[in-house]
């Protein structure tokens, strides 16, 4: 399917806010949506071709969306990692074991959590947490 620069104006149009929110839905985070709903159109425009029914074109491209949005989460997920705090010395200055594993167990745990809870939880230091 050839698809002229007007069209795709038009088909960028239609959809834009709605992809923006199927990426939304999943990252909870504007700037995020935003950057996938553009990958999204330029993915869509790439592979065109290979779609069969344009009936279907909605869909393909909130699917295109929402893959999008859980590789960009997963591969941030990776790379957030709360730090191994068991040499970590309290705010007395002592190795105190049993703070050291309070916050072994809280790290454990945080990194355990979902990017976003995870990111608002991080925002403060670990002592408020505790």
């Amino acid at each position: 399917m050839k698809v002229t620069k007007q069209e795709l104006k038009t088909l960028f149009k239609l959809y834009y806010k709605k992809v923006f929110y199927a990426a939304y839905y999943v990252t909870k985070d504007k700037y995020l949506s935003e950057d996938i709903t553009q990958e999204t159109f330029i993915k869509a425009y790439k592979k065109l071709h290979q779609l069969r029914d344009t009936e279907k074109l909605e869909a393909w491209l909130f699917k295109i969306a929402i893959n999008l949005a859980h590789d960009e989460l997963k591969r941030r997920k990776k790379n957030v990692i709360v730090p191994d705090l068991e040499f970590e010395k309290n705010d007395s200055g002592n190795n105190d074991p049993e703070d050291i594993y309070l916050k072994k167990e809280t790290s454990e745990i945080l990194n355990q959590l979902n990017l976003s809870t995870r990111s608002g939880l991080c925002s403060c230091s670990l002592s408020e947490i505790l």
